[in-house]
């Protein structure tokens, strides 16, 4: 999250991120905290806001830094319902991000 804010702060506006990128990177940081906070209550509030916003580009965003999309931070994190609610919406169980 961090290198999206200071991606928009730089001085040169070709380089700032667009109002997509943005989304992204702020659906994958709540995404990425619910996985961090590991409980019942955290997974329901993320399978909420998977079904409500899941749209296909922030399921596919690839964040700045890591480039993980969401279902590789919840498979990696062991989030069954939140894996389980990303591939309902149409995210592919075998995505790989741009380095591989």
């Amino acid at each position: 999250m961090q290198a999206a804010i200071n991606a928009c702060i730089l001085d040169d506006p070709s380089a700032r991120l667009t109002f997509g990128q943005l989304q992204g990177e702020i659906f994958h940081h709540l995404i990425a905290e619910l996985c961090y906070e590991a409980t019942q209550a955290a997974d329901c509030e993320a399978v909420g806001l998977i079904e409500k916003y899941g749209t296909h580009q922030l399921l596919y965003y690839q964040e700045i830094v890591g480039q993980w999309c969401c279902i590789h931070r919840a498979c990696t994190d062991g989030r069954l319902e939140m894996v389980k609610a990303l591939v309902a919406k149409g995210a592919d169980p075998n995505s790989t991000t741009k380095r591989g």
